[in-house]
C-alpha cells in the first residue's frame, strides 16, 4: 500500500515539475538551451521535497 501512494505521489511530482519547467520555457524562449542545469536542479529540488512529504505521510500513517 505505502508503495503504491509513494509511486502516485511521484508521478504527480513529475508531471508538475515537467509543466513548472515548461512554463519557465515558455516565458523565456531565448533561454532554452541555457537553463538544463536549473531545471536539473529544480527537479532535485522537487524530487527532495516530494521524499521528505512521503516520508512524513507514511510516519503518520503507519501508526
Amino acid at each position: 500500500m505505502k508503495t503504491i501512494i509513494f509511486f502516485i505521489l511521484l508521478v504527480i511530482l513529475l508531471f508538475t515539475a515537467e509543466a513548472i519547467l515548461s512554463l519557465e520555457t515558455t516565458i523565456h524562449p531565448e533561454q532554452d538551451n541555457d537553463n538544463l542545469i536549473h531545471e536539473f536542479i529544480v527537479l532535485v529540488l522537487c524530487m527532495g521535497g516530494l521524499l521528505v512529504t512521503g516520508k512524513s505521510i507514511f510516519r503518520k500513517y503507519s501508526r
